[in-house]
């Protein structure tokens, strides 16, 4: 709250809204409807200390896409509908004129138009160990695997049905 007081006072700013991030790569939209009450309830709490009424509220992305045959991400409909029903709703609850809705889709509109494509260059086989294949690709075009344990489906392009 201070730091929306201390914006606030400043002349040369004009406060609009506010923005949050609750994650990456996410499957359900319940989480949203969460993200909604608690920053919904903070611009409740915004407008009652200080009278600013919230015009812009940016609940982020996140939605989630299908990387994996067994992954079963939300749709885009449904994280729209879900995102402004909620906030609506809980404008409604708290008494306040709704804000303006704004989210951050991302991925879940580009990332199913994309593939990654390496060429195999060495095969190596540990015996009882496993099987090491190396590519012309690597951490510098997808850090995903190291930093978030991101799991990918390969194929074998030239043999895929799809």
């Amino acid at each position: 709250m201070a730091a929306v007081k201390e914006a606030l006072s400043k002349s040369n700013l004009r406060l609009r809204g506010f923005h949050t991030h609750i994650g990456s790569q996410l499957f359900s939209v319940d989480c949203f409807e969460k993200a909604a009450e608690i920053m919904v309830g903070f611009c409740a709490e915004v407008q009652n200390e200080t009278g600013f009424v919230t015009e812009k509220l940016n609940l982020g992305g996140g939605l989630g896409i299908k990387y994996r045959s067994s992954d079963r991400p939300a749709s885009i409909e449904e994280f729209v509908t879900t995102v402004v029903k909620s906030v609506r709703r809980w404008s409604d609850n708290f008494d306040l004129p709704s804000p303006g809705i704004a989210i951050e889709p991302g991925r879940s509109i580009v990332g199913n138009s994309t593939v990654t494509l390496y060429t195999v260059g060495g095969i190596k086989e540990v015996p009882e160990v496993r099987t090491f294949v190396a590519v012309d690709g690597g951490m510098s075009d997808n850090i995903r695997p190291m930093l978030y344990d991101a799991v990918y489906e390969a194929r074998i392009a030239n043999k895929a049905q799809h």
